[in-house]
């Protein structure tokens, strides 16, 4: 999680076999930056995005 200063606030490694899928949540005080996605193969983001409570949810656009 790369903050709107470009400052790395958080950072989760995983490591997952063909097929598998990730789910997780941003930390709560990000107010705004991005997510920052690194690996050695393709990778597909699919989900949502918006608050932890559901009072702002935008869909992800697909990516083709």
């Amino acid at each position: 999680v790369v903050n709107s200063a470009g400052t790395v606030i958080d950072k989760t490694t995983i490591s997952l076999s063909p097929r598998s899928r990730q789910a997780s949540v941003v930390i709560a005080d990000v107010q705004s930056g991005y997510l920052r996605f690194t690996s050695n193969m393709p990778i597909h983001i699919v989900g949502a995005i918006g608050t932890r409570n559901g009072r702002v949810l935008d869909q992800l656009p697909a990516l083709r």
